[in-house]
């Protein structure tokens, strides 16, 4: 709306220079050349008409450009701007493909600690973290179970 309203002020005040100059060779020209012909008078007129319709367009084109260069750049920002979103939705893509979150409510029995899923399933812990997730298990004992598996052995405590 407001190059709408900028177009019609440009195109105004050019109708109003036009207009005021015209009149003011028309005025001029009677004083200045009082006893001329009507055939040299339309000639006078068309070329200063000419000139000053050279003159507007000149300055009209020269804005034109100016806007024309502004539009170019822009553009190429917004291009630039849109390869720049292109790229970083790649990696996001890639990021996302790469990642593997638990979250919710899992159901695990309190005794043997195996896992269900969605369809009533029971799996070990292990395997069930392993297919939900990124993680990889490795086996050992705490101190307590390896106590009580092995009684026998001498373990090194260490206090909490």
């Amino acid at each position: 709306m407001k190059r709408k309203k900028s177009f019609y002020l440009t195109l105004f005040i050019i109708v109003l220079l036009t207009f005021s100059g015209m009149t003011l060779y028309e005025y001029f020209k009677q004083f200045l050349i009082p006893d001329i012909s009507i055939w040299s008078s339309h000639i006078i007129t068309i070329v200063f008409s000419t000139i000053l319709a050279f003159v507007v367009s000149f300055f009209v084109l020269k804005r034109e450009n100016k806007i024309k260069d502004a539009l170019n750049q822009k553009n190429q920002e917004l291009v630039a701007s849109k390869t720049n979103l292109e790229e970083n939705l790649k990696r996001l893509e890639e990021a996302s493909r790469n990642i593997k979150i638990l979250s919710g409510l899992i159901p695990i029995c309190a005794s043997c600690k195996k896992i269900r899923d969605d369809d009533g399933y029971w799996y070990q812990i292990e395997q069930y973290i392993n297919e939900h997730s990124d993680a990889v298990f490795s086996h050992g004992l705490c101190p307590a179970c390896a106590k009580k598996m092995y009684p026998d052995m001498k373990l090194e405590e260490k206090d909490n």
